[in-house]
């Protein structure tokens, strides 16, 4: 959204996929055949980004803890099922749980996130992507919400790309967490929402010791190697 509106004020022809079979696998040839100056490449995966070439680009991490609670109540009730067939299913399922129950069911489905016909798996990937390539700026979520003027600001500069603050001010404004809520702040959570609460580490309000074990029997040590604490 946001990427996609300061592409169009700068003239730039922009594209989104997050599913390699949308590309059908290669990334570069996707890329030319479209004729793109910029790609939102949601779960990013390193086995078809390195695919690119002669590219700058921005990578955003998030506690990945946060990630499980977040995509257990997206996947419960809000995020859209059209494009994602295995989701219908599974929503069905996770409403017949009590939460506790549901939150690890999700974990599970999480971890091979199987998305028309193609298992995105966005824990490995975060597992095995390149921290340290000097193509890619990496940013964590927190501070691209916290600030997204200076989070954005740092993109733009990384990327090669000057947009003044009269047109990037109001693009941020435009999809700010209150305004894609319907004016409720960062914090004031609405459980049935896609933009459901919009603060880092609420996942230490819905992990019980069961889901603490789950993740780590699925994810091992991964939120300590991204730098996250225990909480």
């Amino acid at each position: 959204m946001v990427l996609g509106d300061i592409a169009a004020a700068s003239g730039l022809r922009y594209g989104s996929v997050c599913n390699p079979g949308w590309f059908g696998h290669d990334l570069q040839a996707f890329v030319d055949e479209h004729g793109l100056d910029m790609l939102a490449y949601v779960n990013a995966d390193p086995v078809y980004a390195t695919q690119l070439r002669d590219y700058r680009g921005f990578h955003v991490i998030r506690d990945p803890r946060d990630m499980a609670v977040s995509a257990y109540f997206s996947h419960l009730t809000s995020h859209p099922t059209r494009y994602w067939p295995e989701l219908v299913a599974h929503r069905a399922a996770l409403r017949e749980l009590p939460k506790s129950d549901g939150l690890v069911a999700d974990m599970q489905f999480t971890a091979r996130l199987p998305t028309d016909g193609c298992d995105l798996r966005p824990y490995d990937a975060m597992a095995s992507w390149d921290y340290a390539s000097d193509e890619v700026c990496e940013l964590r979520f927190e501070q691209l919400t916290g600030d997204p003027g200076v989070g954005f600001c740092t993109v733009l500069a990384h990327l090669g790309l000057r947009v003044p603050d009269s047109v990037l001010l109001p693009i941020l404004d435009r999809y700010s967490f209150a305004a894609l809520s319907g004016g409720r702040l960062p914090g004031q959570e609405d459980q049935s929402a896609h933009y459901r609460q919009g603060t880092p580490g609420d996942w230490q309000r819905h992990f019980e010791p069961r889901h603490r074990a789950e993740f780590t029997r699925l994810h091992g040590e991964l939120a300590a190697r991204l730098g996250y604490s225990e909480g």
